[in-house]
């Protein structure tokens, strides 16, 4: 992404803010959303800058062999039992860090040091 395409990159925070919400109000299954934000960390350029990003990709990377919510349909009864108490262990572990790492994420792409509001489009 050319990060002088202003519509681009807001559309690209918009997107993380949404995602950002949907996961801290769990309308986004924990992996699927912190596997979300640690890929956006490179195109949005915030790796540098905000380190909750780099916790997520931390609780990605532990999940890193689970299906996303995608894959479930190929996956046998047994190996997604597995992967759902995992996954729920994983959840119970982290999911007070994750909520509070999104809330603090949305907020800095909605800052004052924004360009201009990343929230959604009737926000503006």
């Amino acid at each position: 992404m050319n990060p002088l395409d202003e519509p681009a990159v807001l559309a690209l925070r918009r997107h993380a803010v949404a995602t950002a919400q949907a996961l801290a109000s769990k309308r986004m299954p924990l992996i699927d959303g912190v596997r979300e934000l640690a890929r956006l960390r490179f195109e949005l350029l915030a790796w540098e800058q905000h380190p909750d990003f780099a916790r997520l990709a931390a609780i990605a990377g532990q999940a890193d062999h689970l299906p996303s919510s995608s894959m479930r349909g190929l996956c046998s009864v047994q190996w997604l039992a597995a992967c759902d108490a995992e996954a729920s262990e994983i959840e119970s572990r982290h999911g007070a860090e994750v909520q509070a790492a999104c809330d603090r994420i949305a907020a800095w792409l909605n800052g004052p040091g924004t360009h201009r509001k990343a929230g959604p489009p009737d926000a503006e």
